[in-house]
């Protein structure tokens, strides 16, 4: 933790020094070199201070907000693509329509003797 009197900071030296081994935070009075009190190496400013880095709490906000909507934005899209093949497209009418069947005819337009007999004709 930051002191309000003076500067914090932690030692790098490791292997050299027993206050960096322990990973043990230095308090530096005002107006004091910023070294270690025991190997007198500079030392590495904490983090823990004011202004020591920006809160990602925005950016995690931002990441959601955007999972959210691409999920949500997927989701409606397949949901409209089921319900469009579940439900063909329907006529002016309202009616569905059934698939027409063509008659054949002969070139002149006139029904053949086997599609009279066969009721095709009108």
């Amino acid at each position: 933790m930051a002191s309000i009197a003076g500067r914090s900071g932690k030692c790098s030296n490791f292997g050299n020094c027993t206050i960096a081994d322990t990973r043990r935070t230095v308090e530096v009075s005002v107006g004091m070199d910023f070294v270690c009190s025991e190997c007198l190496k500079p030392l590495l400013l904490n983090s823990e201070g004011a202004g020591a880095g920006r809160s990602k709490a925005p950016i995690m906000a931002l990441l959601i907000a955007l999972l959210t909507l691409g999920g949500a934005g997927s989701w409606y899209f397949i949901s409209a693509g089921k319900k469009h093949a579940d439900h063909p497209q329907e006529s002016s009418a309202g009616m569905q329509e059934a698939p027409s069947k063509s008659t054949p005819k002969s070139a002149s337009g006139d029904c053949s003797t086997a599609d009279k007999q066969a009721g095709l004709c009108r």
